[in-house]
């Protein structure tokens, strides 16, 4: 004998609807994971760029404010925060710039306007930088101030943020 296949009864209302509270709820769920994962990465980056950012303006200060009572110290400071290729021409330029810099008795103290990243990775960064420079000569006068547009390659170096390149922009 021969059993005759049974036949399929449409569901009911109720699992239907069983059926499409649990596709929504699933679908709600994934969606929720969705923004919390782009809230976190967008987190992330604005926490990197806050980074880069602070160590292309500690590099550019470093860098353009001149002391020439403490010459050398200064450059070793400019020296520590640069990576690469600045750093090994700094290093080849240093005995020159110190003493430049103790023979012109020229002070300047440089402050950073404004940053802005141009482009980021997670680990090097290109940001753009307005500075500002305000000189004093050997007699104590004044220069009108100097405005300096910058672009800096910060790259990471350890668990450090320093300066790889720097040129300035018009």
């Amino acid at each position: 004998r021969r059993r005759l296949p049974r036949r399929l009864h449409p569901p009911s209302g109720n699992a239907v609807g069983v059926g499409v509270a649990i596709v929504l709820i699933l679908a709600s769920l994934v969606a929720s994971g969705y923004i919390v994962w782009q809230h976190r990465t967008l987190i992330q980056q604005r926490q990197r760029a806050e980074e880069f950012a602070a160590a292309a303006r500690e590099g550019v200060v470093t860098l353009m404010t001149l002391d020439p009572a403490h010459a050398m110290e200064n450059l070793q400071r400019t020296i520590d925060e640069a990576t690469g290729a600045l750093k090994s021409q700094l290093e080849a330029t240093s005995s020159f710039m110190v003493k430049n810099t103790q023979e012109a008795q020229v002070t300047t103290k440089a402050t950073v306007q404004d940053v802005a990243i141009e482009s980021m990775t997670a680990n090097s960064a290109v940001v753009l930088v307005v500075a500002k420079s305000d000189t004093i000569n050997p007699d104590k006068s004044a220069r009108p101030p100097a405005f300096w547009r910058l672009s800096v390659n910060i790259e990471r170096d350890g668990d450090r943020l320093k300066m790889s390149k720097l040129d300035f922009v018009q």
